[in-house]
């Protein structure tokens, strides 16, 4: 995680440029995601030291610090991280943090932090609102719902557009047939080679999930399927992973 300052500010660079192109246009919800890939054999190690750090976030009221953290099932922590303005990206996330603790004990901490990981990272993605099929809102946690399942539909540049377009008749078909499994949608962006939509549900675990999926495909029928398998017509790679979203490992400062 304290690499995260230099790859956010190289990010800038590479983002703003198309925003500032297109002003008129509203600004989609952007979210940095750094990654830990976790030595299964080190999880407990680095929950605690994690936990540790939430601590000093608490006692301190940090307020540079604000993010979600996802862990799935092979034990990848995501700390997702709400950008409202491209200058949020230009700090050390962590200095006022490093200011109240110290920086050796803080560098102390970060250091035992990395040897519970293989290989971390951060990139980038936006929130493709008009791709999600939320009727009661959009939202990252829905309280009582941990459980999600993340569907990567991966696809080559000349196929990027009309796999949106398939995206949206999907959306289009579960609205008209009022279906209960709701979705976010999220595109990559910076930091990743590979293009990419993400559709993320969420349940209460892998039971109910798994109940939903089989009225929901009862619901849909045949056309729906149809409707489906035209998205994977347009898609390179398919990829499914479960998780859970870890509040108990998130951090969200008080105002």
């Amino acid at each position: 995680m304290k690499k995260l300052k230099s790859i956010l500010i190289i990010a800038v660079i590479f983002c703003w440029s198309p925003i500032v192109s297109s002003a008129q246009i509203a600004p989609k919800k952007m979210y940095a995601i750094h990654q830990d890939i976790v030595k299964p054999s080190m999880v407990g190690d680095y929950e605690k030291i994690l936990k540790e750090l939430i601590g000093y976030l608490n006692q301190y009221n940090i307020q540079d610090v604000n993010f979600f953290v996802t862990q799935t099932a092979d034990f990848r922590y995501s700390y997702v991280m709400p950008i409202d303005k491209m200058a949020d990206l230009d700090k050390n996330m962590f200095s006022q943090l490093s200011e109240k603790l110290g920086k050796d004990k803080l560098d102390n901490l970060f250091t035992r932090m990395d040897k519970c990981y293989t290989a971390h990272g951060t990139y980038m993605i936006t929130l493709e609102e008009d791709m999600c099929y939320m009727p009661e809102g959009i939202s990252i946690a829905q309280e009582g719902l941990p459980y999600r399942v993340y569907y990567y539909y991966h696809a080559t540049p000349e196929n990027f557009q009309m796999l949106r377009e398939k995206g949206l008749a999907v959306k289009n078909y579960y609205a008209s047939k009022n279906s209960k499994i709701h979705y976010r949608v999220y595109k990559s962006g910076f930091g990743l080679i590979d293009s990419y939509y993400m559709v993320v549900v969420s349940a209460k675990d892998a039971e109910s999930f798994a109940q939903m999926q089989k009225e929901n495909m009862i619901l849909i029928g045949d056309e729906g399927r149809k409707v489906l398998n035209d998205v994977l017509s347009y898609t390179s790679k398919y990829e499914t992973f479960t998780g859970m979203m870890r509040e108990d490992l998130a951090y969200h400062p008080k105002k």
